[in-house]
């Protein structure tokens, strides 16, 4: 494999490889459009999005919380402090498409034309996990960039080895760090990249060596002094706003926490339904590539002669999706999986580098197989964000249909009590979209999700706002009277499902 040969990185040499693979750039395109093609220009948004509209300065607080101090900043120092649909949605596109180009760049390692980065740049491009995450549009350009820093952290880390400049080194530690504090979960994408660098070096050594520890080595280094960087960051950045670790992160940790039997349960579950599952984020070519990436390396080991230390390695990138879990020892979100494209688009594209000149007809199935894997994942990623566009459309209609019921109530537009959302609805989409059980958070009504009605107040209060209809948050303890007594009043849209009770107007969903 040419990738991390010894090679040195550069921009001008990014564009000469961009410039010397129009069609791999055409294809990843068309794939990239295939999917997202439907949020270019879309003003749709899904769960917390409401929030950095109506509440701008909340949500950053938040995300000091949550250890994101590096995305709030890098939203300010970009001018993007203030928040738009339709601006979030295209840099989004934009942005996690050249992502795609730079990852290439990457793995390309110095070959004018090469077209079997496809089959890294489709898998990663059309896959659900990646849009869900990228579904969360407050931060959905940011999350893009920061995967485009892990690869430019990888490249001065190659650099630096390579040509021992202290530079290098020095932009390595800061892109991947950057990269850490705009979403931490990018920790697991530079560990699963340098599996990818491990597994290369021992590839093209043909054994474990010197020079291939001394490459591992240098690789951990850059990440232990990148989130190092990052750890004292956050806890500089906590003891600034005088704020402590939100228990959304805390209480994710399970180890220490749950009985060890109820740990190894959920793990078990959660490693069932990465690998052979019917959800619509994962695929099961991702099993059916990982046994035939196992079975080429068998054939290498055992009838080339080749490292055996490389099957270790080998494991951990396919086992590098429930790496998240592990950490945590309880099922993750789809979400922060971001690991799974990236290793089964590592997988597909060793396995074509090794076969494309020996087996012309085993080439051809895998150019099927990609193409099958592209066009599937896409039109997921298609329908879950045209189940999102319907989605939307239906709940701004709610928003105007409940908004004009409280005007009825005679207290103006802008009435003065507090209005309180008790329990959830779910809209009615058409058998295009997905159904709510398929999908994860992205598509998902904003009336429909909710943790309590505190929550739904909120979430819903400023999903109002946010089109426009601004009405006053009622306390805690007027949220849990509302709730008491909308044990007795019919549901909406029913007549009385909207009624002013004890200074607050209660709309009983």
């Amino acid at each position: 494999m040419y990738f991390l040969s010894n090679c040195k990185y550069s921009f001008d040499e990014f564009i000469d490889f961009l410039r010397n693979n129009l069609f791999l750039i055409n294809i990843t395109v068309f794939f990239l459009l295939l999917g997202y093609g439907i949020k270019l220009f879309s003003l749709s948004f899904s769960i917390d999005t409401e929030a950095i509209i109506s509440i701008t300065d909340s949500q950053y607080s938040a995300w000091h919380e949550l250890g994101r101090t590096g995305l709030v900043l890098f939203k300010h120092l970009m001018g993007i402090g203030w928040y738009n649909n339709a601006l979030a949605s295209f840099l989004m596109v934009l942005f996690i498409g050249l992502s795609a180009l730079v990852w290439a760049y990457l793995l390309n390692g110095g070959v004018k034309k090469n077209h079997s980065l496809l089959f890294f740049t489709i898998p990663v491009v059309s896959s659900p996990i990646i849009a869900e995450m990228l579904g969360f549009l407050l931060m959905g350009m940011e999350v893009a960039l920061a995967l485009i820093f892990i690869a430019i952290s990888l490249m001065c880390t190659q650099n630096w080895i390579f040509s021992k400049s202290r530079i290098a080194l020095l932009f390595a530690i800061i892109f991947s760090f950057i990269a850490f504090s705009i979403y931490l979960a990018m920790v697991t994408i530079f560990i699963t990249a340098t599996f990818f660098v491990v597994f290369t070096k021992i590839e093209n050594n043909n054994r474990l060596n010197k020079e291939t520890v001394f490459v591992t080595i240098r690789y951990v280094l850059v990440f232990l002094l990148s989130y190092l960087a990052y750890t004292i960051f956050n806890k500089g950045a906590q003891w600034y706003f005088d704020i402590s670790t939100h228990p959304y992160i805390s209480e994710q940790l399970r180890w220490g926490k749950d009985d060890i039997h109820i740990i190894l349960s959920n793990l078990l579950n959660h490693l069932i339904e990465i690998y052979y599952s019917n959800s619509i984020f994962f695929t099961k070519w991702f099993l059916i590539v990982s046994i035939v990436f196992f079975l080429l390396l068998l054939i290498k080991t055992f009838y080339e002669k080749k490292s055996t230390y490389n099957l270790l390695i080998a494991i951990c990138i396919v086992a590098s999706p429930f790496m998240m879990g592990i950490i945590l020892g309880n099922r993750t979100t789809e979400r922060t999986i971001m690991t799974h494209p990236f290793a089964l688009g590592f997988m597909l594209f060793y396995i074509y580098q090794h076969i494309q000149k020996q087996h012309k007809y085993l080439k051809g199935i895998l150019v099927l197989t990609l193409s099958v894997i592209g066009l599937s994942q896409s039109y997921v990623v298609n329908r879950i964000f045209y189940t999102e566009a319907i989605t939307y459309q239906q709940d701004v209609n709610l928003v105007y249909s409940v908004q004009n019921k409280i005007g009825e109530l005679g207290f103006g537009e802008f009435p003065p009590y507090p209005v309180a959302f008790i329990g959830s609805h779910s809209v009615k989409c058409n058998n295009s979209c997905y159904s709510n059980q398929k999908l994860a958070l992205t598509g998902r009504s904003l009336f429909e999700i909710t943790f309590g009605n505190e929550h739904g107040t909120f979430v819903k209060n400023h999903f109002f706002a946010a089109q426009g209809a601004s009405y006053n948050l009622p306390s805690s303890e007027q949220i849990q009277i509302a709730t008491k007594v909308s044990e007795n009043m019919p549901h909406w849209p029913s007549k009385g499902s909207i009624a002013l009770v004890n200074d607050v107007i209660i709309v009983n969903f």
